[in-house]
C-alpha cells in the first residue's frame, strides 16, 4: 500500500517537463525585467557619480576664480603651419609638471603640438584625466613605483587636488571596465591610444588614489607613443574642458584675421565664445553657464582607411574613410547622463543612438582627408571654424564640419537644458 502511494504521488516525465518549461518561461520573461532593473540601479550610480563631481568642482571653482580646471599650462598660442588647405592647432606648451620631490614629467610636445599631429597628444582627448611622459624632456620612459609618472588633466584635477578621493567615481558602472581606450592613429585601425582604461589595472598599480595615479606602478605597461611616449590614463567620463585644438579652413576668415579676433569663434554658442588652442573652451562658470559639462562618454573614432566609407544611413561619403562604434555603446547605450553648468545631472535619451553611430565628414581632397576627419571626430577637443565653402565638398555644409564634431553631440545637450536653442551657426 506504502509503494501505491508513494508512485501516486510521484511526478510522472511529462509532468517534470511540463513544470521544466513553465520555469523556464517564467525565467525568460522575468529576465529582461531583472536585467532593466540591474541597469537603472547602475544608471542611477552613475548619476551619483556626476552629482559627487559636481560638488568638488563646485569646490575647485570656487577656491580658484570660478576657474575650471583644465591643464598646467593654458595657451601659449602661436600660429601653426599651414598643412595644405588645413589648419590644425593646437597648444606649443609642454605642460611641464613637478612634484614634491623635484621630479618632471611633461603633458604635451610642443614640438608635435604645432601641426596636425597635435591632434594625437593624450591632452586633447575629452576622457584624458592623467597623462605625463617622464623627465623634462619626456625621454625617461615609465619610471618604477615612485616615479612621477602622470600628471592630472581635466577632471584629473578634482583627484589630485583633494576635492574627490576616490577614482572609481571617473568609471560609469554600466561600462563594467569593458570600455576601450580611444583610437589615436588615423593611418592603422588596428592602433588604439594604448591609455589605462580599467579600474583593475589601477587596483594592480596601487589603488585608486591621488598618489597611485601619479606615482603608482605602472611598470611594464603599454605607452601612448607620440613622438614622446605618454602614459596616459583614460575615464568613461568626457569633460568638455580638456584643452582645445582648433581645426580650419585656410579661405575665410584669413589666419591674420583669426589672430586678430584673438581665436576662433565657437559655433552654435551664444553670446559670441571666442576659443584658443591650449584652453578650455569655457575658462569660467560665468561663460559656461548652465551648459553640460561632463557627460558620459560619446567618444568615436573616425579611421582613414583605405576601404569604402559609408556614414551611418549607409551613404557613401567618399573614399577611404571607415566608422566605429562610438564608447557610448559600452555604457547606456540608449542614452547619456549628463552634468550641466548648474549642477543638475540629467538624463538624455538616445534610443535610437545617434550619437553612437554619429555621422561624421571631412575635407574633400583625399590627401588631407585623414586629418580633418581625425581632429574632427567626436572623441578630440576641436573646435571647427569651416567658413570658406569652396574648399568643402558639393555634399558638405558649411556648418555640417563644425556640427559633426564633437562641437555638436554638446550642442545637442545644450538644447536639452535649454540653452542656445535656435542657433544654427
Amino acid at each position: 500500500m506504502r509503494n501505491v502511494r508513494s508512485m501516486m504521488n510521484a511526478f510522472t516525465l511529462i509532468e517534470l517537463l511540463v513544470v521544466i518549461a513553465i520555469i523556464a518561461i517564467l525565467a525568460g520573461m522575468l529576465l529582461p525585467a531583472l536585467a532593466a532593473a540591474r541597469e537603472k540601479a547602475r544608471r542611477t550610480a552613475c548619476l551619483s557619480n556626476l552629482s559627487q563631481m559636481s560638488r568638488a568642482m563646485e569646490s575647485y571653482c570656487s577656491d580658484y576664480g570660478q576657474y575650471f580646471p583644465s591643464w598646467g599650462e593654458y595657451g601659449n598660442w602661436a600660429p601653426g603651419p599651414t598643412y595644405s588647405s588645413n589648419i590644425a592647432w593646437v597648444t606649443k606648451g609642454t605642460g611641464l609638471a613637478t612634484d614634491k620631490n623635484g621630479a618632471q614629467v611633461r603633458a604635451a610636445n610642443g614640438s608635435v603640438a604645432s601641426d596636425n599631429h597635435g591632434f594625437e597628444l593624450p591632452i586633447v582627448y575629452f576622457r584624458t584625466i592623467y597623462c605625463g611622459a617622464s623627465g623634462a624632456t619626456g625621454a625617461g620612459g615609465i619610471l618604477a613605483a615612485g616615479g612621477f609618472n602622470q600628471t592630472p588633466i581635466g577632471l584629473g584635477y578634482l583627484l589630485d587636488s583633494g576635492y574627490l578621493g576616490d577614482a572609481r567615481l571617473f568609471f560609469c558602472p554600466s561600462a563594467g571596465d569593458n570600455m576601450p581606450a580611444d583610437q589615436w592613429d588615423y593611418n592603422n585601425p588596428s592602433l588604439v591610444a594604448n591609455a589605462i582604461t580599467k579600474l583593475g589595472e589601477l587596483k594592480k598599480a596601487g589603488g585608486f588614489d591621488a598618489w597611485t595615479l601619479t606615482h603608482g606602478n605602472f611598470v611594464g605597461r603599454t605607452v601612448w607613443s607620440v613622438e614622446i611616449s605618454f602614459l596616459a590614463t583614460e575615464s568613461n567620463y568626457n569633460y568638455r574642458n580638456v584643452p582645445c585644438g582648433l581645426g580650419m579652413s585656410t579661405g575665410t576668415p584669413s589666419v591674420a584675421t583669426l589672430i586678430s579676433k584673438g581665436g576662433a569663434r565657437m559655433r552654435y554658442v551664444r553670446p559670441d565664445q571666442i576659443v584658443k588652442p591650449g584652453e578650455p573652451v569655457f575658462k569660467t562658470q560665468k561663460q559656461l553657464g548652465g551648459r553640460a559639462l561632463v557627460s558620459d562618454s560619446f567618444s568615436r573614432t573616425s579611421i582613414w582607411g583605405n576601404t569604402a566609407p559609408y556614414n551611418t544611413y549607409g551613404t557613401a561619403v567618399g573614399v577611404g574613410m571607415a566608422h566605429y562604434v562610438g564608447k557610448g555603446y559600452y555604457a547606456h547605450r540608449d542614452g547619456y547622463n549628463v552634468l550641466n553648468g548648474d549642477w543638475s545631472a540629467k538624463w538624455y535619451g538616445d534610443p535610437q543612438q545617434q550619437i553612437t553611430y554619429w555621422p561624421t565628414y571631412y575635407y574633400a581632397s583625399a590627401t588631407y582627408a585623414n586629418y580633418t576627419t581625425f581632429i574632427g571626430s567626436p572623441q578630440v577637443n576641436c573646435v571647427y571654424d569651416w567658413t570658406d565653402p569652396t574648399v568643402l565638398t558639393s555634399g558638405w555644409p558649411v556648418a555640417g564640419a563644425t556640427y559633426s564634431s564633437s562641437v555638436g553631440i554638446w550642442h545637442l545637450f545644450d538644447v536639452s537644458a535649454g540653452i542656445d536653442v535656435g542657433v544654427t551657426n
